[in-house]
């Protein structure tokens, strides 16, 4: 019973997106297709168990979300007309004649046509309709952000929060008042006119990005990566390329993705025990995704529209040029890192600079105290407070300085603040073995 629940959430996570855009397209209230998809999964949490997941879960869960959305619709007076409300119900019993709907044959649904399933082509204009809508100028930024990780990406509320360093209470509240937002605005679920693309697409950008920084160290899970979800960034990211051939910032952004995303499985050993950067085995990195990640940085750098995301890129580029960690090019990172930090100033970016500059030489105990120390301006700017990697370099950093006591509060305190259980046991090993020296 278990494993199948947990299928279903994890179904649910990868097909957010689509069974909402799919009802989008009928409905035009994000609230109640939000509402509507969240019955879907609790009737699939009721017929699952005892029937079976059907072969198609998506196409399960679309065509159960607009019946409880008809429900819905059929209860109150909030459609645009009832003519519209008349035809949505005629099409929808159509539908379900043609499946033969029933409780006792609900988990074969899937395998038979499915007419609100559209071809792969227009699901791709939808997810690019859907993000756009939730990234809307009419939304503050960390609106948009937020909404699109919870519409586009399947994200929950704690782990949106989490990427946010906030409380879940507080995002909460915030994805409500985005919701509110577009409907009180009018916000139209379609792709904007061609000349209103550039002022839109650096927000698009960022939460492909979100999404897939919550792939690579996943929220609250016993699994280092979320594949799927990394998978799915990837996929947007080619949309949004595709869809904006002459934006280098997509190309970085793809390029970056595909260069980390190559180093998945050398990231966990064969007992699923954390593998830091410097002792991973190089010839276990994807060929493939190397190749193409460098290949579009090299296309969107030759454009001339400098961005952080080719940057990202290339620094990710040095380190899979590098045969091993200790070839490392540190001066040109720390060199790239520099140039991202003019672009966008931020204590997470200093906190990279200072990391590529003490690698430059782990020897010179000076640079090593240089560094500390501006580190600890970072620390004292309390910007950073639950920002879990500060506080594993800070352990790095007096583990080498011979501080030990320093050094175990410095690693209790990144403990606290992982929510990833490989990483919490990397992490714990490091404790353990620091106090056993």
């Amino acid at each position: 019973m278990k494993s199948v629940q947990d299928k279903i959430n994890q179904i649910a996570k990868a097909e957010t997106r689509y069974v909402i855009a799919s009802l989008m397209n009928k409905l035009r209230d994000l609230q109640l297709c939000e509402d509507s998809f969240q019955d879907a999964i609790i009737s699939a949490l009721q017929h699952w168990p005892k029937n079976g997941v059907p072969n198609s879960p998506r196409a399960w869960l679309i065509t159960t979300a607009h019946r409880r959305a008809l429900d819905f619709l059929k209860r109150g007076q909030n459609f645009r007309s009832k003519t519209e409300l008349i035809q949505y119900e005629v099409q929808l019993n159509a539908d379900e004649n043609n499946l033969k709907w029933n409780d006792a044959i609900e988990n074969q649904v899937s395998s038979m046509p499915n007419p609100h399933l559209p071809p792969n082509s227009e699901i791709d204009d939808e997810q690019l309709k859907l993000i756009f809508m939730c990234c809307h100028p009419a939304l503050n930024k960390q609106a948009q952000i937020a909404l699109s990780l919870k519409i586009i990406g399947g994200l929950c509320t704690e782990e949106i929060a989490s990427a946010f360093l906030t409380n879940e209470a507080t995002m909460a509240q915030r994805l409500v008042r985005a919701k509110q937002k577009i409907k009180k605005a009018s916000i139209a679920f379609k792709l904007p006119a061609t000349q209103d693309l550039p002022s839109r697409i650096d927000i698009i950008l960022s939460t492909i990005y979100f999404i897939y920084n919550e792939s690579y160290v996943a929220t609250n899970s016993e699994s280092l990566t979320k594949v799927n979800l990394a998978e799915e960034a990837i996929g947007l990211c080619r949309n949004v390329c595709h869809f904006m051939p002459n934006n280098a910032e997509s190309k970085g952004l793809l390029a970056l993705i595909l260069l980390q995303l190559a180093r998945i499985d050398a990231r966990v050993d064969a007992k699923g025990a954390f593998v830091p950067l410097e002792h991973q085995d190089r010839n276990l990195w994807n060929i493939n995704k190397i190749s193409e990640g460098k290949q579009l940085i090299i296309t969107a750098l030759t454009m001339q529209q400098i961005g952080k995301y080719q940057l990202l890129a290339a620094i990710n580029s040095c380190h899979a040029d590098a045969k091993n960690f200790a070839e490392t090019d540190w001066q040109q990172i720390k060199l790239l890192y520099d140039q991202l930090y003019k672009l966008e100033p931020s204590p997470i970016i200093l906190l990279n600079i200072i990391v590529a500059q003490r690698q430059t030489d782990l020897a010179d105990m000076q640079l090593q105290e240089q560094m500390f120390t501006k580190l600890s301006l970072i620390e004292a700017g309390k910007k950073l407070a639950t920002y879990q990697p500060l506080f594993a370099v800070k352990a790095d950093f007096l583990i080498r300085l011979g501080r030990k006591a320093e050094a175990k509060k410095a690693l209790d305190k990144a403990i606290s603040l992982t929510h990833n259980q490989i990483e919490i046991n990397y992490l714990t090993e490091k404790l353990n073995n620091l106090c056993l020296h």
